[in-house]
């Protein structure tokens, strides 16, 4: 009975001391004086996909086991993000540098599968595209895997390695468009340095827009050029004449309603075809829509009706003749 309360009490202190000793905040330091040349790293730390805030948390870079430099984590406030400034010390170029992060949040010290050689007087990494020092490794994919356009079904689409091409139903105003897109995991998307978020926020296409995509790592910062146009349609422009009055009527002006299927430009009063009438008031609001006012010349039948080829949608199609 003695012996085994013995063995349960020694596997307890033996688990608790092990656990004690890999959990350690780790007594990392260099002597810079001893070395000769260095080598500066400007990184972000990544620990299972959460990067480290903490001012406790720290890196450390090696070569063959011997510590060669190591840096706390800053807050950067201009940027609002989170980075630790690292020099490596060499007294000979082209060593193989490994790393290790402490994470003070769980008390761990994380060994870093990445490497890089060390080459004097180098620096990696910036405030933007800071150089990714993560366990698991951080990805470098930078593709757009989806573009389109809020509200709007597009008539053709394609993305390829740089360029996005779309084409949107015809008459879409290219002035006012929210881009609904997808990137690699946990990538970034930026138009002309601002961060965007899918869905949200209005742009004007009328001419190319240049997308960027920040890769998860920051290590690929890719530009895409979004250009938008809408489709053409060749259908001939129709037109329609009415009128809300009694084709038997004393009233002076006749009011008529002209309707074009699309809308056109162009279109004046020299392009009425008349007979025993003048047009006095010619209106639109819309370009597609008009109303004119008439005023017969004498007692009797008067008609009014639009030439064909008067005006043109901005396909440049033509209308045709309208009724009498």
């Amino acid at each position: 009975m003695k012996t085994l309360i013995y063995k349960i009490y020694l596997i307890a202190f033996v688990s608790f001391w092990v656990q004690n000793t890999q959990a350690q905040d780790p007594n990392w330091s260099v002597n810079a004086a001893s070395y000769q040349y260095s080598m500066t790293f400007t990184t972000f730390l990544n620990v299972d996909g959460i990067t480290l805030t903490s001012a406790n948390d720290k890196v450390a870079a090696f070569v063959n086991g011997e510590i060669r430099g190591v840096a706390n984590v800053t807050y950067v406030a201009s940027a609002n993000k989170y980075v630790a400034y690292l020099s490596v010390y060499s007294n000979t170029n082209n060593e193989t540098i490994s790393f290790k992060i402490y994470n003070s949040s769980t008390n761990r010290t994380v060994n870093i599968d990445k490497t890089e050689m060390f080459s004097i007087d180098e620096h990696k990494g910036g405030i933007f595209q800071s150089y990714s020092i993560a366990s698991p490794l951080l990805s470098d994919n930078v593709l757009f895997n989806s573009f389109k356009f809020e509200g709007i079904t597009a008539a053709a689409a394609e993305i390829s390695s740089n360029k996005i091409n779309i084409v949107l139903p015809e008459n879409t105003a290219l002035t006012s468009l929210t881009s609904v897109f997808s990137a690699s995991q946990n990538a970034r998307v930026y138009v002309a340095g601002v961060l965007q978020a899918s869905g949200i926020g209005v742009k004007d296409f009328t001419n190319p827009v240049i997308y960027n995509v920040l890769s998860e790592d920051e290590a690929i910062y890719k530009e895409y050029e979004v250009s938008v146009s809408v489709a053409l349609n060749n259908d001939p422009v129709t037109v329609a004449i009415s009128s809300a009055v009694n084709l038997n009527t004393n009233t002076i002006p006749v009011l008529v309603d002209i309707v074009f299927s699309k809308v056109v430009s162009g279109f004046v009063v020299s392009d009425f075809i008349l007979e025993n009438t003048a047009i006095i008031a010619l209106t639109t609001s819309d370009f597609k829509t008009y109303k004119v006012e008439v005023v017969p010349l004498s007692q009797g039948e008067f008609s009014v009706q639009i030439a064909a080829n008067s005006a043109l949608d901005e396909n440049n199609n033509q209308n045709q003749i309208s009724n009498k």
